[in-house]
């Protein structure tokens, strides 16, 4: 009895290990996360010599899972930088292409959040949790200090 407790604890490990692993490679990881960088520079949130091609000033973080980048061919990802009350964007990563969103025209980030949930085939219940996650992230840009809400829909 103790063996087949044993045994059943080491596939569970193993399943878990074999869902967990990596599906990207780490040059195109590092690759988004330096056109993510670019795009902060660009927004004004970080500065360019300060950074000189570092990639850990930003972060990227599948809005469900709570797992990297890297592990998922396709996902909503929320993205910012290291730094207190700093806005988050979302990004949508699909067959391989990705698309960062910023919270301008809210409207347009919860449609394309439905439409990438439609083309996934996602159940009800991903599309709403994707949804509550879009609208808690705006909801914390609407408090940070250094984010300006378009109130134009």
């Amino acid at each position: 009895m103790k063996k087949i407790f044993c045994l059943g604890i080491a596939v569970s490990c193993f399943i878990y290990n074999v869902s967990a692993q990596k599906i990207d490679d780490d040059p195109l990881v590092d690759s988004i996360k330096a056109e993510i960088t670019r795009f902060f520079i660009g927004e004004g949130l970080l500065d360019k010599g300060k950074v000189k091609g570092s990639l850990d000033y930003v972060y990227v973080s599948e809005i469900n899972k709570k797992r990297s980048i890297g592990y998922d061919a396709n996902g909503i990802y929320r993205i910012g930088i290291h730094r207190s009350h700093s806005p988050e964007y979302i990004m949508i990563k699909e067959d391989g292409k990705y698309v960062i969103l910023g919270f301008e025209k809210f409207s347009k980030v919860l449609k394309e959040v439905i439409f990438y949930s439609e083309r996934n085939k996602c159940d009800s219940e991903l599309l709403i949790s994707y949804v509550e996650s879009v609208i808690e992230i705006y909801k914390y840009n609407s408090k940070s200090s250094n984010f300006k809400l378009n109130q134009s829909r």
